[in-house]
């Protein structure tokens, strides 16, 4: 099975709201994704032809926030969203950017370590940042300019 990165289209639609009615408690709707498509950072996670995962940024300067990450649930702890987050993190280092800052749920630990894994660092706390339930969220921070320097 072939593992494959690529822009976003409005043909991924379906299989996206699929996955993110799945993973997500409170979920974007439709409408978001297609105008985050026409002006954001977006790519899927194809195996094979399987969508099996998708993720959404926005480009602030040389800063990146990643606004959405999901992988299919049956899929979790597999290693795909570690694979993913390769391709990000070299994606934008290509690009040049300096920063990359995230928001997890206080309690998603998985998902916590996942990003600490990649030398992500808490930064501070966003109180009831989240709803349906109502949850702190951690934003964490990727400095790309501590590795430049090494």
């Amino acid at each position: 099975m072939k593992n494959i990165f690529r822009k976003m289209t409005l043909a991924d639609l379906t299989q996206i709201m699929q996955i993110e009615k799945q993973v997500f408690s409170n979920f974007w709707s439709e409408v978001f994704f297609i105008e985050t498509i026409e002006k954001d950072i977006c790519y899927v996670n194809r195996l094979d032809r399987e969508l099996i995962g998708y993720l959404v940024g926005k480009k602030f300067n040389k800063v990146f926030y990643l606004m959405n990450f999901a992988i299919k649930k049956e899929l979790h702890h597999q290693g795909y969203g570690m694979q993913m987050m390769r391709f990000l993190l070299s994606f934008l280092i290509k690009e040049n950017f300096d920063f990359v800052f995230l928001d997890v749920r206080e309690s998603n630990k998985a998902a916590s370590n996942l990003y600490k894994h990649f030398g992500f660092a808490p930064y501070r706390k966003k109180l009831n940042y989240y709803s349906s339930p109502v949850e702190d969220a951690v934003q964490m921070l990727l400095n790309f300019n501590w590795f430049k320097k090494l």
